[in-house]
């Protein structure tokens, strides 16, 4: 393993606190329960928060995702993202020893797992140091098929030995090596038929291929997409996310069935399956971004971060030309970012607006929002492509797993990002967040007919 990773907790393969601090915890969650024991993850977060050699990395994450902060602000989050780290380690605990009580869970895509798993070639699952793999485990074993988890297993025998002892898992552990061997197992479980996970968030020194992420461009592997191939199994993007009231939400997205083209093809095929699970990560992450625990530097560190997004548009004409929409139903304000697949938008709501009451947002209105920025951008294609005029007209047909995380603040900016999942004929899926000053307002999935 590479230098750089060794120093980092992520990349080490071990669970930091010794076998005494392991014990303790996993006592606290017998003898105290779940939520006395949350309390006590408090005064280390804040020791690692300021000793840690993750900070640096973490700090470098916060800042291409919240921008340019305040040292407070900074040091703050870095706390918050510890302290949420330290919460998802005592629900593993808790999950591993059969105390699932205090949980919900939900799976959104179970159908294009047992899809996959149908087909009868094995199924290999891409996911990412985001959320709580063990929560996730609870819904995979409903699939009713032998679960194999690869990761470094560098625990010393005393905390293995601790773990075991407290665990009821739900899937077996694949530990990997480093070896070029080490595909062999994989490949064989797909071959029986199995599901084989593993993290594609992070190369650990295997094939990997350089991509944008969040502005920047870091190193994600391929090596998941060359043993689907071989092993003839549908892959999938899986993630998994801690809501409010100890809900976790597990999201599986279509099944891609890799290939191996020719050779001077290859690098730009896996490139192009790279890019599609780091588009899927980016909008994961988005929705929380203090659950992605990758406390790594991922990002080249001859780039600085990302300049904050200028206007690519001029609102007080663009907008009219882009949206079929006028004052006062046209609710945003500029539309400062537009891909293919991705686009951003500004929106402000002053108290005197239609779409405030009682001093807050209507969430309807927030929901317009997104659908706006969506229209916004299908008339900005359109331009770029040589086409006048705004858009005709369309409708927003289903509003699915859309959320508010907080109140939207009056006369500031919202930021509304939004990313093209699913395309059939008219009928567009998309997912969103909506956030201020860094802070995520809503997040959720929107189909819209264009």
């Amino acid at each position: 393993m590479a230098e750089r990773d060794s120093i980092h907790w992520s990349g080490s393969g071990r669970l930091r606190g010794g076998r005494g601090g392991i014990w303790f915890f996993i006592t606290a969650v017998r003898v105290l329960g779940l939520h006395l024991t949350y309390i006590l993850t408090i005064p280390p977060a804040v020791y690692f928060s300021f000793v840690s050699p993750d900070v640096p990395a973490t700090m470098e994450y916060h800042r291409r995702i919240f921008g340019e902060l305040p040292w407070w602000k900074r040091r703050w989050l870095v706390f918050r993202h510890f302290l949420s780290f330290g919460r998802a380690l005592i629900d593993r605990l808790a999950i591993l020893g059969g105390d699932i009580k205090h949980f919900s869970f939900s799976f959104d895509g179970e159908k294009h797992l047992r899809d996959a798993v149908a087909e009868g070639n094995g199924v290999l699952l891409l996911t990412a140091h985001v959320g709580n793999w063990e929560a996730a485990g609870q819904l995979l074993s409903r699939l009713d098929v032998p679960i194999n988890v690869t990761g470094f297993d560098n625990e010393t025998a005393e905390i293995r030995s601790l773990l075991t002892q407290a665990s009821m898992q739900k899937f077996r552990l694949i530990p990997l090596t480093g070896s070029p061997t080490d595909t062999l197992p994989l490949v064989a479980a797909m071959r029986r038929g199995e599901i084989v996970a593993m993290m594609g968030d992070r190369p650990y020194g295997s094939p990997s291929t350089r991509i944008p992420f969040l502005g920047g461009t870091a190193s994600f592997p391929v090596g998941g997409y060359v043993m689907a191939a071989i092993a003839g199994a549908p892959l999938v993007h899986v993630f998994s996310l801690r809501e409010p009231g100890g809900h976790y939400h597990f999201f599986g997205f279509s099944p891609q069935r890799p290939k191996m083209p020719s050779h001077n093809e290859r690098d730009a095929y896996l490139k192009n399956c790279a890019m599609q699970f780091a588009d899927n990560l980016e909008t994961v992450v988005k929705r929380d971004p203090l659950q992605w625990y990758n406390f790594y530097p991922f990002w080249e560190k001859s780039e600085s971060p990302p300049p904050q997004p200028k206007p690519a548009v001029q609102p007080s004409v663009a907008m009219e030309n882009l949206l079929p929409h006028r004052a006062p139903m046209l609710w945003i304000d500029v539309l400062t970012d537009c891909t293919d697949t991705t686009a951003r938008a500004t929106a402000t709501f002053r108290a005197e607006h239609f779409a405030v009451a009682d001093g807050a947002i209507l969430e309807t209105a927030i929901i317009e929002g997104v659908a706006q920025t969506a229209a916004a951008a299908f008339g900005q294609r359109a331009r770029n492509n040589g086409k006048a005029g705004a858009t005709g007209d369309g409708m927003l047909v289903a509003v699915s797993n859309f959320k508010i995380h907080s109140r939207a603040p009056l006369e500031k900016v919202l930021q509304i990002e939004i990313l093209e999942r699913k395309r059939l004929g008219p009928m567009i899926m998309i997912s969103s967040i909506v956030s201020s000053e860094g802070q995520t307002i809503a997040a959720g999935d929107l189909t819209l007919y264009a």
